[in-house]
């Protein structure tokens, strides 16, 4: 009989917020906001409609300044680009190596440049394209600065208009990093790096497992359901947050990693539902066989307060509550002075995650129950 789980305990995030910074805090931020809703006005796709309304697999949203919404298939390795009001225009991208091909693409941007960035991961790169009326051209590639290319990251761009290549690897030291953020600059060249560290260890509910395996050594990473997590969200101009989601404490830094300002809420996470001890216990039981043996973990009675960061067009840090299960979903969006401009509230089945947001509308995906992706537009006044 396995000997009993324990449940970690976590250690204040306090010396975490202060990582990296190479700047004084200019203020923290505790205040309530107003509750705005937004509203679906669009939803594109079918379970067995025509192809190009059949996404297998949406891998991130972009809209350009017409309006048009562009769609990311990972699993069709394609682009394919919609009208304002969801009439399909064209499709651009195909797999391979090639200029202007792909292979699994995540992540769209527009940048400074005015061009179509996207993160080529299978290529190792990422790809530009001037995306006209009726097709895109191909406008070059930066290569990726590391090995971690199943990472899939905003794709942001540094305060010069280099772009930003998030990654992991190891320091000087041989430590593993799991963020690093590369600016390569238009002409492929490495403009700065910056190691985003993980917080202390015993902050997260991360077990690992080393394991030999045929040519060498393997760890494999265990997480506690509803456990805490390193959150990082990167700004389209450079800026980034991090914060331990199981406190509502956020440092916002600038480009080079100094730290812009530290942003708090007095928030709890919701209780988990008899559903979701249910998931969770069957999710540890699940990771024990895998693992040979106990996990260090147990079942959270509350979910952590923060669900994910990211940024929106405008430069504003959205912070993504956790919320009961099946309720609407909740972020608090915050301007860069470190004022609680409103909380917005959208449909339960719509991640913005992957998507777009801007000032008074964004663009998201909800999966249903089969698994079937939609792209749909969301606004609000």
């Amino acid at each position: 009989m396995p000997p009993p789980r324990a449940t970690r305990t976590l250690v204040s995030t306090a010396a975490f917020l202060s990582l990296a910074a190479c700047a004084p805090d200019v203020g923290s931020t505790s205040a309530d906001a107003e509750l705005v809703v937004a509203f679906e006005n669009l939803r594109i796709g079918e379970a067995d409609g025509a192809p190009e309304v059949t996404f297998g697999r949406i891998a991130g949203l972009a809209r350009d300044p017409k309006g048009r919404m562009l769609v990311v298939d990972v699993q069709a390795h394609e682009v394919r680009v919609f009208e304002r009001d969801g009439r399909y225009a064209f499709t651009f991208g195909r797999e391979g190596e090639g200029p202007g091909e792909l292979r699994r693409p995540c992540c769209p941007a527009f940048g400074p440049d005015g061009l179509l960035w996207i993160r080529d991961s299978g290529n190792r790169r990422y790809d530009a394209f001037l995306v006209g009326d009726t097709s895109a051209e191909s406008r070059g590639q930066i290569r990726m600065e590391h090995g971690d290319n199943n990472r899939w990251v905003a794709t942001t761009f540094d305060e010069d208009g280099s772009l930003i290549d998030v990654g992991g690897g190891v320091d000087s030291a041989g430590q593993r990093i799991f963020n690093i953020r590369f600016s390569r600059s238009r002409d492929d060249s490495l403009v700065r790096r910056l190691d985003v560290r993980e917080p202390p260890a015993d902050s997260l509910s991360i077990h690992e497992v080393p394991r030999e395996v045929a040519g060498g050594r393997a760890i494999y990473y265990f997480h506690q359901p509803h456990g805490p997590v390193h959150a990082v969200g990167h700004g389209p101009r450079g800026e980034w947050a991090q914060a331990v989601s199981s406190r509502y404490a956020i440092a916002w830094r600038a480009p080079d990693g100094s730290l812009l300002r530290t942003i708090t809420r007095d928030v709890l996470g919701p209780p988990l539902s008899a559903a979701e001890r249910t998931r969770a216990d069957s999710s540890i039981a699940r990771d024990e066989r895998a693992a040979g043996g106990a996990l260090p973990f147990d079942v959270p009675e509350r979910k952590p307060p923060i669900r994910y960061l990211y940024f929106d067009d405008a430069g504003r840090l959205w912070v993504e509550r956790s919320v009961a299960e099946d309720a609407p979903r909740e972020a608090d969006v915050w301007s860069r002075d470190g004022t609680l401009v409103f909380t917005l509230e959208w449909p339960a089945d719509v991640s913005l995650s992957e998507g777009w947001r801007g000032e008074h509308e964004a663009i998201g995906i909800a999966r249903d129950e089969l698994g079937v992706e939609r792209v749909v537009r969301l606004s609000w006044e």
